[in-house]
């Protein structure tokens, strides 16, 4: 009889064979073992480390068709590479490491030709290995899953093994030690202890905001992690998976199996998509971005290259790009974080533009989520807990501030959401973290997110008769938390309107059809580029502070506060949450040029934005000043020194009425006269200021009270 050998042939290699060749010759560079080397760190730290990480290429290149084989039966052949990297270690260990110890081969970098989009898993993609990427919008606890089961035969008290392969657990077919012959499931008890178990845990992946086009809803995949992998990741998170994508049952209440199933990843490795990220922008790419940073008129560009369709408003624009550049994040000693993030509210009379800008905006960052005040909740915008329909435990699912973690939320009518959900992100834009403390969860989730809002005035339009906290429908503690407040006005002016007007013709003309020496409306740099230098700018730059520079937002703030000093009747014009502000700003004024370093010329360019939005939001027309007390408390200090005399004019002629009420008449004609010198119609909106902050009570015959402390 003639074997293969004799034929000139040789037998197939066995797979751990194969990968045992890979994991011990493969060299990069030449000379270089990079699995043996890998080897000898598991052993150093064989009882924390159970898992070799393996890039694809390097196994495509060793042996393409291995590759294939892994990607076409992933099942087999993970099972098989593990094997060859315990044989590996066993050997390079001199037996240290056990031949039946549990080791594993986790694969990374999987080329483009086996990543596949969440939107894109049909069918013929089942049982085999593919990398996926999404947003991790949902985790389950870490659970203990059986693989080999112990049990206890009540009868004879016989120990029975029972591998555990399907998804319910097999019980002992029979008792056959002894003579027993027990074979009642009831008669078996499991037996915890000398059972074998792994971690498990369920988790949901869903598409990508920027990968969504207008109008789809986001489509998800549930995908198991099993051993080391779980926990390693949170609600929020960016990250790729690679598995085999396989079929699960859909369990039917009283009810058999149909004939559709669900897919569910079964994960090899998972690693965070921000890895990859980088690969997006060549090097060709990184020249041209280096070139146009030292364009003398760089910040000029990217502010008309913000919504060129949108006239003027160049402040708002400006301070919509250094939100998308941002500031540098700071960690200072004993983990105390100092927020990098510029939130921006642009508030404005209807058809302005707010939201085609904010709209803009979040085309143009690297990471975005676009939402509504109007339909948007606490939990949808932070984290929902919700009962998982696989399991039926509580599950924790990130919402849009979080799926926007180093990234950038831009919210449209914000002054539309409920009180008890704007107050819910109160948190999210200073400790840049969300708490959740529901239904026995209790979890904090990174949200260090750009918020850039849009809003409309109280009444509708801005009304110049009340002031700027009556026309802003927004509390203080909100108003606070961003850096920078514009409003947008809506005033008919022919000169404006007549060039508001040419603009907007030549975005809808051809260019054959403008008059002679006119150009059409172009975008100085285009959109897909710009996103590319927004997402370098605030990957790679990270400019310092100087001196000089530092020196001169001290100037700014000491010269603002100085009038205030010493002196009780005026008010304060700027606060140190302000003075952190300013920091940001430069860094990201900095950034937009990619500088290593903040400049004087930052410094005095943000300053100049910065005194506009305060002319805007906290200028005192009574006293000509600026006045943070107007934003930071809701009331001017003018206001509050008004409220402060009639409160006290009201006590004392309660106390002269020998403390009967007080009649309206009577507090408007003593209100008339000096100190307070009020007309009646101020004297009014003031009571009822004093009525809605306790400290006097109307009674039924409308006289009104002082409400006395109580010590």
């Amino acid at each position: 009889m003639v074997m293969p050998d004799d034929m000139g042939l040789t037998a197939p290699q066995d797979p751990v064979a194969k990968f045992e060749d890979f994991l011990r010759l493969f060299e990069d560079p030449v000379g270089t073992f990079v699995y043996l080397n890998k080897a000898k760190y598991i052993i150093a730290d064989s009882e924390k480390t159970r898992t070799m990480t393996v890039d694809f290429t390097h196994l495509m290149r060793h042996d393409p068709q291995l590759a294939k084989d892994l990607h076409e039966n992933p099942t087999e052949y993970l099972k098989k590479a593990n094997q060859a990297a315990v044989n590996i270690l066993h050997d390079q260990s001199n037996g240290a490491i056990k031949l039946t110890d549990e080791y594993f081969v986790r694969f990374t970098n999987v080329p483009s030709s086996y990543c596949i989009k969440l939107r894109k898993i049909r069918s013929d993609h089942m049982e085999r290995l593919f990398a996926v990427s999404g947003s991790l919008i949902r985790a389950t606890n870490v659970r203990p899953e059986i693989k080999m089961a112990s049990f206890e035969c009540k009868a004879c008290g016989a120990m029975h093994e029972i591998q555990q392969l399907d998804d319910d657990l097999s019980y002992p077919v029979v008792c056959n030690i002894g003579g027993c012959k027990n074979a009642k499931k009831t008669e078996f008890r499991l037996v915890g202890r000398t059972s074998k178990f792994i971690d498990w845990q369920q988790i949901r992946i869903q598409e990508m905001p920027e990968e969504l086009s207008a109008g789809n809803v986001p489509r998800y995949l549930d995908a198991l992690l099993l051993h080391d992998l779980v926990d390693t990741f949170r609600p929020g998170d960016r990250v790729t998976l690679v598995g085999a994508i396989k079929i699960a049952p859909i369990k039917k209440l009283n009810a058999g199996q149909g004939r559709v199933f669900q897919q569910m990843m079964h994960v090899n490795s998972i690693y965070s998509e921000e890895e990859t990220h980088s690969e997006e922008i060549t090097e060709d790419d990184e020249e041209k971005i280096k070139t146009l940073a030292k364009d003398p008129f760089i910040h000029t560009k990217i502010i008309r290259s913000i919504s060129p369709g949108l006239y003027g408003m160049e402040m708002e624009k400006l301070a919509t790009a250094l939100s998308l550049f941002g500031g540098v994040h700071k960690v200072r000693g004993a983990g105390h974080n100092i927020r990098g993030d510029i939130h921006v509210l642009i508030m404005g009379d209807p058809g302005t533009g707010k939201s085609q800008l904010i709209k803009a905006a979040s085309k143009l960052a690297p990471r975005a989520i676009y939402t509504s005040g109007q339909g948007s909740t606490a939990a949808g915008l932070t984290a929902a807990v919700l009962r998982d329909e696989t399991t039926g435990n509580m599950v924790l699912e990130a919402g849009a501030l979080v799926l926007a973690d180093n990234g950038v939320a831009a919210i449209d009518e914000f002054d539309k959401m409920k009180i008890a959900d704007r107050v819910a992100i109160h948190e999210a834009m200073e400790q840049q973290s969300i708490s959740i403390s529901k239904a026995g969860i209790v979890a904090n989730l990174n949200c260090r997110t750009t918020i850039i809002a849009a809003a409309n005035p109280k009444m509708g339009r801005y009304d110049d008769n009340l002031t700027i906290s009556e026309n802003i429908n927004l509390q203080p503690t909100i108003l606070s938390r961003f850096d920078l407040i514009f409003i947008v006005r809506d005033k008919p002016d022919e000169k404006n309107d007549g060039l508001i007007a040419d603009h907007i013709l030549k975005l809808h003309m051809p260019q054959d059809k403008l008059a002679p020496g006119e150009e059409i409306i172009e975008s100085p740099i285009e959109a897909g580029f710009l996103k590319k230098y927004i997402r370098y700018a605030r990957a790679e730059c990270e400019p310092q502070m100087t001196a000089e520079a530092s020196a001169k937002i001290k100037e700014f703030y000491i010269k603002l506060r100085k009038p205030a000093q010493g002196d009780k009747e005026m008010p304060i014009p700027i606060v140190a949450r302000t003075l952190e502000g300013l920091i940001r700003l430069s860094e990201a004024h900095a950034k937009m040029a990619l500088r290593k370093e903040v400049l004087v010329q930052d410094v005095e360019a943000v300053i100049k934005v910065q005194e506009e939005s305060m002319k805007q939001v906290s200028w005192d027309a009574e006293r000509q000043q600026f006045d943070v007390d107007g934003l930071q408390l809701g009331k001017s200090h003018s206001k509050r020194e008004r409220l402060t005399k009639l409160y006290t004019m009201i006590k004392n002629l309660q106390e002269e009425g020998h403390d009967e009420p007080v009649d309206m008449n009577s507090i408007v004609e003593r209100a008339g006269f000096a100190p307070l010198n009020l007309k009646e119609d101020e004297v009014k909106s003031l009571v009822e200021q004093l009525k809605k902050e306790a400290m006097i009570v109307e009674k039924k015959n409308g006289k009104f009270l002082v409400v006395k402390d109580t010590k």
